[in-house]
């Protein structure tokens, strides 16, 4: 009999381990997607069946996806991962690209001004197409 406080070691065959270990990262990666799922809500859940059917690495893109929720949040990710979901694109890069386009601020550029004030007080009327639509499809 052993004694208190150490540890009892089992003799288990190597196929056996191979397996068990293989139960274990399975575990690991269908806890890593729950918590993915529980952090982004229900899009996500139909974002990662799908890119199941991709030809990506499941556990790579979950991974990312989790660097992307620490980095920007999860209702970013989870407002990124909807737009692709509805472009059809299931890729983690396509998500950081977005979240990365959503987070540059874009300064709004002054007019153009001309050194004629003349020309700078000039009105252009909204060019419409109507009239070169009609007449291409009149010609046709």
């Amino acid at each position: 009999m052993p004694a208190a406080g150490s540890a009892v070691r089992l003799w288990v065959p190597s196929g056996f381990q191979k397996e068990l270990f293989a139960q274990r990262v399975a575990a690991q990666r269908s806890a890593e997607q729950q918590r993915l799922v529980s952090m982004l809500g229900p899009v996500s859940e139909s974002y990662m069946r799908r890119l199941a059917d991709t030809d990506r690495s499941l556990t790579r893109q979950v991974r990312e996806l989790l660097l992307l929720v620490r980095e920007y949040g999860p209702d970013a990710v989870a407002a990124a991962v909807a737009q692709a979901h509805a472009a059809g694109a299931f890729d983690a890069d396509y998500i950081a690209n977005l979240l990365r386009q959503q987070r540059m601020r874009r300064d709004v550029q002054p007019p153009l001004r001309f050194q004629n004030p003349q020309l700078n007080e000039l009105a252009t009327d909204p060019l419409s197409l109507a009239d070169y639509d009609s007449f291409i499809l009149r010609s046709k």
